[in-house]
This record gives structure tokens, C-alpha cells and sequence, in this order.
């Protein structure tokens, strides 16, 4: 099976991960095996510590071992300290209090399985490489990064109807429904209603649309300045 198209820009990291065919083996044997993260092997329940995986880099990065060629291990240990002794100190206390948390997989928090970051991180991504991106095949996951999050839709909306709060209230309901791509539990749950309610009041809205020019003028504005586009 082809794997999706990649979301590429400058500087980005990308989590790496191969399974061959059928299950079959992908490594001719121990020297062409590629290595793990760090901690991922412990994660797992494979070993209590991470030096006790022979395919583990921690030693390389913790000093314990020689890196190989490939390996570049000062540019992780530069986040750690100046004075490679100093660094290999605090990567091994680093990775000593993630061992001990029992903090969720980060990757459940990845948007459609591509980008994994906080929303600030996420609006720099969409607004720097990927607002305007073109090409001969459309990346399918980008639909889902390029959404706009129901906060900035309901935002915008109290900005443009400021006195008219009923109002407000029904076109971030409409927008959201009609523009966000986001499923109706999470849009009810915004707002406090339920899924057919969404779904209802999004048509009496679109209904209250007709033969009102001022009001059609001021959501059609609302979507441009959101750049919402139907989903």
C-alpha cells in the first residue's frame, strides 16, 4: 500500500517508522537495523532501562558508549548544555523523569496522524508552508491542518455581531457547521447542544439567509476573513 503524501517544509521532523509486507522481516541482520527513540523500547515494557537495549542510542547520547558514524549525537546534547560533560548529565536526567511519568502518548494528539504540536505551533505551520500550497497532488490530511478551529470561528462571529449575542450565537453555529469540518459531537459540545440540534439550527440559520442582504454580506465576510471554505 502507498504511504500518503508527506507534509514537507524547511526545518520539520519527522517521526520514522517501517513494517515490512505481510509482517516480514525488513533487516538483513543486526548492522542494517535501524535504531529506536531513546526510551521508546521502555514505553513498551521491553526493559526497565533504556541502556539495556542493544538498538537503544541512550548510550551514545548519556556518554556510556561511542556513537557511531552516523550518528550525530551533539546536535540533541546542544539542548542540554554547552559542556558535553554537563549535557550527558542533564539527557540523563532527562530521559531518568520521563521514564517515571505516566503521561499519554503524544502521538494520540497529532493532527490526522501527520503533525504533532500546540495550536500556536500548528496556525505558524498553516500560515508559513501550507496556506498556499499547490501542486499536482493534493495532500488529503492538509484538509484536515488547514481547518479553522471553532474558537476563532466563534471569535471572529462575537467580533462582527458584538450587539446581537442571539445572533452571534447562531451564525458560530452555522459557520462551525457548514465550514469547520470538525464532527457534530464536538461542535454540540462548543456550544452546548446536541448532534440534530447542530444540524437544526444550522438550517434555520441558512433558512434566515434568504432574501436578508446585509446579513448574507456580513457572513460571507466573516468566511473570507476566516478563510473557511466548504468541507
Amino acid at each position: 500500500m502507498a504511504r500518503p503524501l508527506r507534509i514537507e517544509y524547511p526545518g520539520a521532523f519527522y517521526h520514522i517508522t517501517a513494517r515490512g509486507n505481510e509482517q516480514k522481516d525488513i533487516f538483513r541482520d543486526d548492522k542494517d537495523r535501524e535504531r529506536f527513540l531513546q526510551y521508546l523500547e521502555t514505553a513498551a515494557g521491553m526493559v526497565r532501562q533504556p541502556d539495556h537495549y542493544q538498538w537503544s542510542s541512550y548510550s551514545s547520547y548519556s556518554g556510556k558508549a561511542k556513537p557511531p558514524r552516523w550518528l550525530t549525537a551533539d546536535w540533541l546534547l546542544q539542548y542540554f548544555g554547552k559542556k558535553p560533560s554537563d549535557a550527558k548529565k542533564a539527557y540523563v536526567l532527562f530521559v531518568s523523569a520521563a521514564l517515571g511519568n505516566s503521561e499519554e502518548d503524544p502521538l494520540r494528539e497529532a493532527t490526522s496522524t501527520l503533525i504533532l504540536g500546540k495550536a500556536d505551533f500548528m496556525a505558524d505551520i498553516r500560515e508559513k508552508y501550507l496556506g498556499k500550497k499547490k501542486g499536482k497532488k493534493e495532500i488529503p490530511a492538509l484538509r484536515q491542518i488547514r481547518k479553522t478551529s471553532l474558537e476563532a470561528i466563534i471569535e471572529a462571529v462575537g467580533q462582527e455581531f458584538k450587539q446581537q449575542p442571539e445572533l452571534a450565537r447562531k451564525a458560530a453555529i452555522h459557520l462551525s457547521h457548514r465550514y469547520s469540518g470538525r464532527p457534530l459531537r464536538e461542535i454540540g459540545n462548543m456550544f452546548g447542544i446536541g448532534e440534530s440540534a447542530v444540524s437544526q439550527a444550522s438550517g434555520r440559520f441558512n433558512a434566515e439567509l434568504q432574501g436578508r442582504q446585509t446579513l448574507n454580506r456580513r457572513i460571507e465576510r466573516l468566511r473570507k476573513t476566516l478563510d473557511l471554505s466548504k468541507m
